[in-house]
């Protein structure tokens, strides 16, 4: 697959997540529910699949749990997608950094996975070359939620 297709995909991927994660309704409650234990989202997109793992389990035992459940509540993940999405860098956006109310939002590209017919084989960013440019792939992507200290 050719570095332009990466990239392309992987900024086509991000518009997906970030899109679901402000337009669904369940993404509060699933992001509120990482704080006990990282949570998995699964893109119901054909064209880009892929994974969302979700952590924010450094803010439970934090001093800001419950400032962080309000912010989620008052629409702080509507905030940040519209924040990310802008920020998506060139190259091959493997990589998403956003601050908001405090907290930080590190999403990360961590890996792919081949399409059925390679029996949904993991691949490492590497061997994406050897994957032919018009074969969908899938995402992992990790979302990290941490507090800003200071």
């Amino acid at each position: 697959m050719k570095k332009s297709k990466i990239a392309s995909k992987n900024k086509m991927f991000y518009g997906l997540i970030l899109s679901s994660l402000s337009e669904n309704k369940d993404s509060p409650l699933l992001v509120a529910h990482s704080l006990f234990e990282p949570q998995q989202f699964v893109t119901e997109s054909i064209i880009i699949p892929g994974y969302l793992k979700i952590d924010s389990t450094q803010i439970k035992n934090s001093c800001c749990r419950d400032n962080f459940l309000v912010a989620l509540a008052e629409g702080i993940l509507t905030r940040i997608s519209f924040k990310a999405y802008s920020s998506v860098e060139s190259g091959f956006a493997t990589k998403i950094d956003v601050i908001e109310s405090g907290y930080r939002f590190e999403f990360e590209i961590t890996g792919y996975e081949r399409n059925q017919t390679h029996e949904f084989k993991p691949v490492s960013f590497e061997e994406l070359s050897d994957v032919p440019d018009d074969e969908k792939i899938g995402h992992f992507c990790e979302l990290t939620i941490t507090v800003i200290e200071g």
